[in-house]
Order: C-alpha cells, then sequence, then structure tokens
C-alpha cells in the first residue's frame, strides 16, 4: 500500500513480480490486475506499479516517447501521443531494458460533465442512429458493399456533420457518386435498390434524370439545385476529418482525364510514389502523403 496525493493505494503483483498497469483514480482504491495489458484513452491517468529499476518511458502508437520517469513504487502519467499500442519500457541504471510493456489507447467522442449536457448528447447521438446501428447504412452496388449515412447526398452531408466525430464512412457515397458522374458534370440525388423505381423511371426517366446500373439505379430530383455543391462540400468535409493537418498520411485517389499517361507525381516539386487503378472503366492515379505543411501537389501526364 502507498499514498500518492492523498489517496492510498493498493496493488497486488502477481506472483513473478512483474510490475501492474492499471487506470488510475485518486478518489479510491484501484483493483489489482492480473496482466500487464490494458486499454485507455487519451488524457486518461494511468498508474504502473512494482517496477524494478531506475527509469521508465513510455512511447505512442508511432513509436515516439512521451514522458520519461524516474521509478517509484507507483509512478502515474498522462496518456499522451498518438493512437495506438503504447510501449513502456522499464531501463536499468545502465540504461539496460529490464522489463517492457504495451497498453492499447484508443480514442471515442464522449461528452460527460455528470449532468444535462451528457444527456443531451447521448439524446442526439441516438437521434443520429435511430435508422441503423451506429447511423451506417449500406447498400450492395454491384457487388461492392457501400457504407453511408443517407443514401440521398443532402442527407448524407448533414448526418455526416455528427456522425464523422463517428464513424469512417462519411465518403464512400460521395465515391459512387464521383463515379457515376454525367459527363456533363451533374451528380445524382441518390442510389436506391428497391420497388420504387417504376415510379422515378416513369417520372423522371424521359427527362434523362434517371439510371439503371446492375442491381441499383440512380436518381436526379429536377428541383434540387443543391446536389453539387453538396457534393464538394462533402469531399471537403471527409478529406478535413479524415487527417488533414493530423501528421497521418492520407491517401489520394484521383480520377484521371480519357487517356492520360501519368508520367510522375510531385509534391513540392519533390517526385513521390504513385500506382495507377482502374475502377468501372475510369483510371485513377494513387498514393499517399503527409498534408502537414504541404503547399502544392502536381500530376505530370
Amino acid at each position: 500500500m502507498c499514498l500518492i496525493n492523498g489517496a492510498f493505494i493498493t496493488v497486488a503483483q502477481k506472483p513473478s513480480g512483474k510490475p501492474v498497469l492499471f487506470s488510475y483514480n485518486s478518489s479510491s482504491a484501484v483493483l489489482s490486475k492480473t496482466d500487464s495489458v490494458l486499454s485507455a484513452h487519451p488524457l486518461e491517468t494511468v498508474a504502473i506499479a512494482g517496477s524494478r529499476g531506475a527509469t521508465i518511458r513510455i512511447a505512442d502508437g508511432k513509436g515516439k516517447e512521451y514522458i520519461s520517469l524516474a521509478v517509484k513504487p507507483v509512478n502515474t502519467f498522462l496518456v499522451s501521443g498518438a493512437l495506438g499500442k503504447h510501449t513502456v519500457k522499464i531501463y536499468d541504471a545502465n540504461k539496460k531494458v529490464i522489463d517492457s510493456m504495451f497498453f492499447t489507447v484508443d480514442a471515442q467522442t464522449n461528452i460527460d460533465d455528470h449532468g444535462a449536457y451528457k444527456e443531451l448528447f447521448e439524446l442526439l447521438y441516438k437521434g443520429m442512429s435511430v435508422y441503423a446501428p451506429g447511423g451506417v447504412q449500406s447498400i450492395d452496388w454491384n457487388g461492392k458493399l457501400v457504407h453511408f449515412f443517407e443514401s440521398w447526398e443532402l442527407d448524407n452531408y448533414n448526418c455526416l456533420k455528427g456522425l464523422q466525430y463517428f464513424s469512417p464512412y462519411g465518403g464512400e457515397l460521395t465515391d459512387v457518386m464521383r463515379t457515376m458522374q454525367r459527363k456533363d458534370g451533374m451528380i445524382w440525388s441518390f442510389i436506391a435498390q428497391n420497388s420504387t423505381s417504376n415510379y422515378f423511371e416513369t417520372a423522371y426517366k424521359k427527362y434523362d434524370f434517371f439510371l439503371r446500373d446492375g442491381n441499383c439505379y440512380f436518381v436526379r430530383q429536377p428541383i434540387e439545385n443543391h446536389v453539387e455543391y453538396i457534393y464538394v462540400n462533402t469531399i471537403y468535409k471527409h478529406w478535413k476529418g479524415s487527417g488533414n493537418g493530423s501528421g497521418d498520411d492520407i491517401s489520394f485517389h484521383i480520377l484521371l482525364p480519357e487517356g492520360a499517361n501519368v508520367r510522375d507525381v510531385l509534391v513540392d516539386d519533390k517526385k513521390i510514389a504513385f500506382s495507377l487503378s482502374t475502377i468501372e472503366n475510369a483510371h485513377y492515379v494513387d498514393f499517399s502523403m503527409k498534408m502537414e505543411g504541404t503547399k502544392n501537389i502536381r500530376i505530370d501526364f
């Protein structure tokens, strides 16, 4: 038993004498752990008990060290750095590693003031998820499973404003609409796969606002004047939410003009590796890069 910040903490070690990792709560005793692996959230306080050595060093999911501690009976630290597997290494006085542990760090959007705002947060999240678990629906588009929040571009975009903090599926519908974009630039209002196709085909096919594509069909509501700008806004919002400025690599999948033969992809005038792909007779150039600090991307063909 030891005293930390006014709270007595009791820790039971394994018979092997290995150190123990546990979530630290200064207001109560902490139950012992039987293994040295746990999950934690960013900014959570975690404790290490029973370490034998001189120094503890902890690295984040990208291998970057974010804290170094002198060994005590119980050490506490604030979980920081990149998500993923965090590594705890214990060194002796000669700076030799004598023990190591791992724990996984993940994050989930949450608001908890133990009151009205938590209740409001949960109410709004349940409202976004009312039609499907996690708010995510899907459709089989000619053998490819496509995820979205709503099958209409406008509704999908509005749901994305909230669900971007919970789900990675903000861009798949837009990828479909980009693939199916008409040569005159028009974007379809929605994709569907149900018995109402007869109504839309009868109403809109003569105006060229209905298209069958394999097992699905696409419709453009003639009175809608927002679909193209919603399409662009969705691309930007999904791109911004999927890594812009975070330091993570971002993957690009760019549609090429017909007959284009890519020679080089340059980022700030430096060549980077790329590959070519073909989907539904459309040709793309694919590459990954870090966006932070980037000023210019050029594709030569």
